[in-house]
């Protein structure tokens, strides 16, 4: 007797199919990467935007503390950032906050200055800023 061929199914991908699905991967790829940069930036901004509310915050705090302790308005920016440890009294001193970048500038005046140019140490490729005015 003799031994009958057998045929073999063929295993595997071929050449086109492996090409077919680098090249799928490769626009995939093209398309994601610049959508994922783009909600990364937008990201630190509105964290950027959180920190100047924050500082908003302890401004605001601080010109209640100055009127119950004082029983009068400031004059200036700076007469309220001595009541908070984590807000500078000299013009162009950096805020205390652990994650962001964020100087004040104004202690001279009635308006501060709040500048945030980085967030978890990475730079902002625009300032955030804004101001506060004393009310």
């Amino acid at each position: 007797m003799q031994p009958t061929a057998v045929l073999k199914t063929p295993k595997g991908f071929t050449l086109i199919e492996v090409l077919s699905v680098v090249v799928i991967i490769g626009i995939l790829a093209a398309i994601a990467v610049p959508t994922y940069n783009n909600y990364i930036t937008e990201s630190r901004e509105e964290a950027a935007e959180t920190a100047i509310a924050e500082v908003k915050s302890r401004l605001s705090l601080a010109y209640a503390r100055y009127l119950l302790q004082e029983g009068s308005k400031p004059d200036t920016i700076g007469d309220i950032a001595d009541l908070d440890d984590s807000l500078p009294a000299t013009p162009g001193g950096t805020v205390d906050m652990e994650n962001y970048t964020v100087t004040l500038t104004g202690q001279n005046s009635g308006e501060a200055t709040i500048t945030v140019s980085a967030v978890k140490g990475v730079s902002l490729d625009t300032n955030e800023i804004d101001t506060w005015d004393l009310p």
